[in-house]
């Protein structure tokens, strides 16, 4: 998946307008490093394809995004979906939606799960609750 080994490299060579690494923060460049567009697994990709280019499962790659209410956005520094995280803020801000992003420098995938235990962690589930609280 790091790769992009999941989909073919076809689809790899198509530039799609809703995943546009550009928009990532600049210090997510340094030691960046392109994936080959020359691999990847086009029985995978048949398989996946229905499933990653649903918008209900990947909200980056809908068309639309005008219509979307106010988001809370938090994304973590070691999270694999972090930089879907700042394109969809990107994506969203584009459309005129109202967001809200909060990022953890030291966080990881699932972090507010522990806010019993981690006082990071507790500091976002509480800016979360409240956002839901006062937007609610």
């Amino acid at each position: 998946m790091s790769n992009n080994d999941h989909v073919s490299p076809a689809v790899k060579q198509m530039s799609s307008p809703y995943v546009d690494v550009s928009k990532l923060p600049a210090k997510y460049f340094e030691n960046y490093e392109r994936p080959s567009v020359q691999t990847g697994n086009e029985t995978m990709w048949e398989e996946l394809k229905s499933k990653l280019l649903n918008p209900y499962f990947s909200p980056l790659i809908a068309p639309r995004l005008d219509r979307l209410p106010l988001t809370y956005m938090y994304t973590a520094e070691y999270d694999v979906l972090r930089d879907d995280g700042f394109l969809y803020v990107y994506r969203l801000r584009e459309a005129g939606v109202s967001v809200e992003h909060a990022h953890s420098e030291i966080g990881i995938h699932g972090m507010t799960m522990f806010f019993e235990g981690c006082p990071e962690a507790d500091r976002e589930f509480r800016h979360i609750t409240k956002f839901v609280a006062d937007n609610l």
